[in-house]
């Protein structure tokens, strides 16, 4: 999660483990492959568009919405 940025934003913070963006749940075989994943998910989101994001943090699902930067 950048500073400052539209995840910081929204309430992300580092550590907390990405789970689908929109509608797309995100490859869980790994770290590497989720990140991977929400990154070409979030790329295929308009910058005008806002979008939710299902994410666990200490073990808890949440979600927050965001509109993606580039």
């Amino acid at each position: 999660v950048t500073p400052e940025g539209s995840a910081a934003r929204a309430g992300l913070r580092s550590g907390d483990r990405l789970l689908a963006v929109g509608d797309r749940v995100l490859d869980a075989s790994s770290a590497q492959a989720r990140l991977s994943d929400a990154r070409s998910a979030l790329r295929a989101v308009d910058t005008d568009t806002r979008v939710r994001l299902r994410y666990e943090r200490d073990g808890k699902a949440a979600t927050a919405t965001l509109t993606p930067e580039r």
